[in-house]
């Protein structure tokens, strides 16, 4: 609606999404018109998303009599964000936990740019930045893997992953597939197009060496160029979709092409100067004769007693509001240059050298094995504790009371500096239950 300069509907639209705001501060998965939540779940991106909408409009100076109530559903969903980020329960496929270049992306630009648009108070404000600074620079610890088998095949680097439902190391661990009767595939063999999004938002520049052999990558496992131009399947082994002889989806399947991921890659050619009209074409050739647009059309043969025939829409849901939308911010890029959804808040805070981070914040969903001894430890709860600690098989025990950091969080922070070289051990007594009843330990880099 941006995008289209419909400036009523947008504040309608904001208006909206702060009377459905839950009191903790996220957004239902889906609603009714009328607000009623329909599915619960909780997706983290649902949550930055809000804010990123707002930040954009204070940036065009559009929020006028409705700054107040933006201010108060930001200040809410930051919180939200910064108590329970990175990791989601749901991503953006409604399918898997953990942690994703997508919602991570949204998570981090939603923090940077509420903070700079002003919607933090003082303490807020830098505690967002700092946390924001310390996931973007732990992001590819999360979520991108060096010299898989996949890599050497294609003779690259490394890659983004789709996600890590486990928070450590993306190159261990699997990943339950959706929709394939609970099989599983190692979490570094499982593509998607979430990354793409570092690009789209200003985290990370086109020509980033990582993004551009993860693209190419992607181009090779997930694309299809059919005679329209090219589409994209969500991810490698995708149950969602028709089954191989044309039956319809019954809760197992196989995945199909998806027209807004032409637009996603869309917009990842025009951040590199390249020509998008092979994306726009793809994505306006898949519409029904009604001119709507599917979530995915056939990609084999085509099966015509089945009504299934290659490029068209397949039996999936149509229209599929988030492919126009897509199609709409595509030819906005293409007009602009900019993607609607980047904020030169964020771009500029990332987009050529990232402040080195304060801080490493550690928790107990998101522990950090080691941290380079020029950063402070700030360890982290989301109620007051007392903080056990010594090194070295606890020589020098010391106690620290936590003191509120910012967001809802408590924390202790410290100053390991001069403990390079040594291991940092610690337990927690907090407020309400005591003795947390175990320990934790955290490697000093030299």
């Amino acid at each position: 609606m941006l995008a289209c300069g419909l400036i009523t509907e947008v504040r309608a639209l904001l208006a909206y999404l702060i009377a459905i705001q839950q009191p903790d501060g996220h957004w239902m998965q889906n609603n009714f018109t009328d607000g009623r939540p329909y599915w619960q779940g909780i997706q983290l991106d649902e949550v930055a998303l809000p804010v990123l909408f707002a930040a954009k409009l204070h940036e065009q100076g559009l929020l006028g009599e409705m700054q107040g109530a933006a201010i108060r559903m930001a200040r809410k969903a930051l919180a939200f964000i910064a108590q329970y980020g990175p990791a989601s329960p749901q991503d953006r496929w409604e399918e898997n936990s953990g942690i994703n270049p997508f919602t991570l992306s949204v998570s981090i630009a939603a923090l940077v740019a509420g903070a700079k648009a002003g919607f933090l108070e003082d303490g807020d404000k830098q505690y967002a930045l700092d946390l924001a600074d310390d996931w973007n620079e732990r992001l590819e610890s999360w979520v991108y893997v060096a010299n898989t088998e996949l890599d050497k095949e294609l003779g690259i680097s490394g890659h983004y992953i789709r996600l890590n439902p486990n928070c450590h190391s993306a190159r261990f661990g699997e990943v339950m597939l959706r929709n394939r009767n609970n099989e599983t595939i190692n979490t570094r063999a499982l593509l998607g197009m979430e990354y793409l999004y570092l690009v789209r938002l200003g985290l990370r520049k086109a020509s980033d060496k990582r993004i551009e052999e993860t693209t190419k990558l992607v181009d090779e496992q997930l694309c299809v160029n059919l005679p329209a131009g090219p589409y994209y399947y969500r991810y490698n082994e995708d149950g969602y979709g028709e089954h191989e002889d044309g039956r319809a989806f019954d809760g197992s399947g196989v995945g199909r092409l998806w027209p807004l991921l032409s637009g996603e890659r869309g917009h990842y050619a025009a951040a590199r100067k390249e020509d998008i009209k092979p994306y726009l074409n793809a994505i306006l050739a898949s519409a029904s004769t009604g001119g709507m647009l599917p979530e995915q059309i056939w990609d084999k043969e085509s099966i015509p007693e089945r009504g299934l025939l290659t490029g068209r829409p397949s039996g999936s849901a149509m229209p599929l509001i988030w492919a126009h939308a897509e199609l709409i911010k595509l030819i906005y890029v293409q007009k602009t240059g900019v993607p609607i959804e980047q904020l030169k808040s964020v771009s500029e805070r990332y987009g050529n050298k990232p402040p080195a981070p304060r801080a490493r914040h550690w928790r107990d969903n998101l522990s950090c094995g080691a941290i380079p001894a020029n950063r402070q430890l700030w360890i982290e709860a989301q109620e007051p504790f007392v903080l056990h600690y010594g090194y070295d098989n606890w020589q020098d025990i010391k106690e620290q009371s936590s003191q509120p950091l910012g967001l809802g969080l408590y924390g202790v922070a410290l100053d390991v500096s001069a403990l390079a070289g040594k291991t940092l051990q610690f337990t927690r007594r907090f407020d309400a239950k005591g003795w947390e009843g175990r320990d934790w330990q955290v490697e000093i880099e030299v």
